[in-house]
């Protein structure tokens, strides 16, 4: 496995308002999941412990109200230590954990 992830997968729903200066930026498909707005961050958590390795570390970019659905997924696969952390701007928007499990533990 790797001993790092980071992603910044698509997590605004399908019914959530963009302000127009991220709507103009960035392409439709950077930024909507689908209608929850958790689609992409599912498979990116579930798949975690496929990817890495002992002691890894996942780090994610989540929507700043996705928080407390984000630590309970991480947790629900088997992640330890999760924690949100906010941006420059103090909204909760890095989500980060870790693979504690040892090498001979099945995966």
């Amino acid at each position: 496995g790797v001993a790092l992830v980071i992603s910044n997968p698509p997590y605004v729903g399908a019914g959530e308002h963009l302000p127009a200066e991220v709507a103009g930026w960035e392409p439709e498909m950077a930024l909507r999941a689908g209608p929850q707005g958790t689609e992409a961050l599912e498979q990116v958590i579930d798949g975690a412990l496929r990817w890495l390795a002992p002691g890894g570390a996942i780090v994610l970019e989540i929507g700043e109200t996705q928080g407390p659905w984000v630590l309970d997924r991480l947790a629900r696969v088997g992640l330890c230590r999760a924690a949100v952390h906010p941006d420059l701007t103090g909204r909760d928007r890095i989500a980060v954990a870790w693979n504690e499990r040892s090498a001979d533990e099945e995966q």
